[in-house]
Order: C-alpha cells, then sequence, then structure tokens
C-alpha cells in the first residue's frame, strides 16, 4: 500500500513509518498539514494517489479535519485514518462535517493495531465512526 502520513511528533512518525515499511507499505511523511496537502495534490495524477492517509488530529499549520476536507474535495473516496490523542467523541463531533465514513485510533494503541487497521483493505466499521 501507498500511505501518506501527517504526524508533528518526529518520534512517533518514525516509529509508524518503521512499523508500516516492516509491513511492505510505502509509507512518505510529513510534518504538518501544508505539507500533508501539497504532497496529496502532487500525487494526484494517479487514480487513487494513496490507499489510506494517516492524520493525527492536531497539527500545525492546518489541522487534520482540514487536510481531510481537502482530500474528500478531491478524491472523495479516499480512505482516511486519524490517529490522533485527542478523545474519540472530539473527533467524531470535528468530523461530522466530512459527511462521511472516517477510522481512528486513540493514541496511545499499540503499535500492531496500526499495522492492522491499516492492512485491511477498507474501512473497518468496528473501529470507524459512522457520520
Amino acid at each position: 500500500m501507498r500511505i501518506l502520513l501527517a504526524e508533528d511528533h518526529e518520534n512517533t512518525a518514525e516509529t509508524y513509518r518503521l512499523i508500516l515499511e516492516a509491513e511492505g507499505h510505502d509509507v512518505l511523511v510529513t510534518s504538518n498539514g501544508a505539507d500533508c496537502i501539497s504532497m496529496y495534490n502532487q500525487y494526484l495524477n494517479c487514480r487513487q494517489p494513496f490507499d489510506v492517509v494517516i492524520l493525527d488530529y492536531r497539527l500545525p499549520i492546518r489541522d487534520g479535519i482540514e487536510i481531510a476536507k481537502h482530500v474528500l474535495s478531491l478524491t472523495p473516496d479516499q480512505r482516511i485514518l486519524m490517529a490522533s490523542s485527542y478523545p474519540e467523541d472530539v473527533i467524531t463531533r470535528s468530523a461530522e462535517c466530512l459527511n462521511r465514513e472516517v477510522e481512528f485510533l486513540v493514541k496511545p494503541f499499540d503499535i500492531t493495531e496500526l499495522a492492522d487497521v491499516v492492512g485491511k483493505a477498507k474501512i473497518a466499521p468496528l473501529i470507524g465512526v459512522r457520520i
């Protein structure tokens, strides 16, 4: 899978990248919302630029919800996974504006859980939020 990851904590991003690459995924890492949007836009020539976009909820410049809005405006069926320490209800309320299902993992989570969720070919309803 090709994965776009936006995570502003360098150690966390590196841990995610290492575990996902160990599973055979191609991972591109950005550390803020503007760079994430720019990277996504660069890959738009592909039919589906990324298999999954993993977003931290709170990022510098543009937050995860803003990124998700942008991405979904360009690719409505893009798989989005929010990985954040913010409470589930905060993310759920914020994601209502997306008008679609997103996945999320609340930090801290076991790193193998990230690999398991990402490895699924489609949205996992038991982790997803139906908006």
